[in-house]
């Protein structure tokens, strides 16, 4: 080869791997993060025991109740653990136990653990202040929200079986307990799932997305009509049945979907909507949250804001419509 073909050769040799070398950084920083659930085992039961205890902390005494007297609902509120903040304002407004009758509700945080020393003595410290803290052997994120659930399950039915309800619900979300009651005597009936009903929802195949649904583990085309996670009442009757449906049925990350969809169409149990739940943020009008039983995106300062409007200012509310206290209405969409 001549010298200027060689040059030249080398050149171009040259250019290629200077491109390669631009483009590998490029093309890796378009790839989604790998998804722990991904790699996990997807049988529950290599997570939860029923035979073991392993709650970090747990209140046992909540539930007590004399014996002519059974527990209305049991409250539980899926709290991450750096949401001290949120906790402290729903124990400070609709949470409060000085607010609502303690015979008919009791309220809990569910959290799991953190694997930072001193966030773990913070929620020591939280719990020996208010007693309403249960903490399992998890770690803390939010693709482990199905396990949260699943063990919220398990403790309840284990503590709370004089409790006729139990309300799942979301650190984020204000909570209307008289109306949650009313409505709770005007549906009072077995296998019963309550709140915010979804149906038709597609899988997201995006794996940029914190719902993304790999083929792998759900492979129908539409998910099961379910209930939004951010607040859903089980009858007494179903936390067994739906706990131990969730033993047999491999793992899905999404929670609402799997024990409100999956494991409750695996029990011929159908959802109900109630247009008191919304799973949305509502317009911050006192006159609408007297009305409904949820409001979901709520912050700890709209819930003081809302509180203190709800409880202090007397104002003359119009006859709020029906079809003005949610937005969307899957009444349609029962199948």
């Amino acid at each position: 080869m001549s010298r200027p073909k060689h040059r030249v050769w080398m050149l171009g040799l040259g250019f290629l791997v200077f491109c390669t070398m631009l483009y590998f950084p490029i093309l890796f920083s378009f790839r989604p993060p790998m998804v722990e659930w991904l790699t996990m085992k997807r049988d529950l039961r290599y997570y939860v025991s029923e035979l073991n205890d392993t709650a970090i902390i747990s209140p046992i005494e909540t539930c007590l109740a004399s014996p002519d007297n059974e527990l209305l609902i049991i409250v539980v509120v899926c709290s991450s653990i750096e949401n001290m903040a949120a906790r402290v304002a729903i124990r400070a407004t609709w949470g409060s136990p000085a607010t609502y009758n303690q015979s008919q509700f009791r309220l809990i945080f569910f959290l799991g653990r953190s694997e930072n020393d001193s966030s773990q003595a913070s929620i020591f410290r939280e719990s020996e202040e208010y007693g309403d803290i249960v903490q399992e052997d998890f770690i803390d994120t939010y693709n482990n929200l199905t396990l949260k659930s699943v063990m919220m399950l398990l403790w309840v039915g284990r503590h709370c079986q004089r409790a006729r309800f139990l309300l799942k619900t979301d650190d984020d979300t204000f909570v209307h307990l008289e109306a949650l009651r009313t409505a709770l005597k005007q549906r009072d009936q077995p296998n019963l799932l309550l709140g915010s009903l979804i149906c038709g929802a597609i899988p997201i195949k995006d794996r940029k997305s914190k719902w993304y649904s790999p083929s792998s583990m759900y492979r129908e085309n539409v998910y099961p009509n379910y209930l939004s996670g951010t607040a859903y009442v089980v009858s007494r009757d179903l936390i067994r049945p739906l706990f131990k449906t969730a033993l047999e049925t491999p793992f899905f990350h999404l929670e609402d979907i799997f024990i409100t969809g999956i494991c409750a169409r695996k029990n011929r149990i159908r959802p109900q909507d109630h247009i008191g739940f919304s799973y949305q943020r509502r317009r911050m009008d006192p006159c609408l949250f007297r009305r409904v039983i949820t409001s979901h995106r709520m912050n700890p300062n709209d819930m003081r804001r809302m509180w203190y409007q709800m409880h202090h200012e007397e104002g003359i509310c119009n006859v709020t419509r029906k079809m003005r206290l949610r937005n969307y209405n899957p009444q349609r969409c029962f199948v």
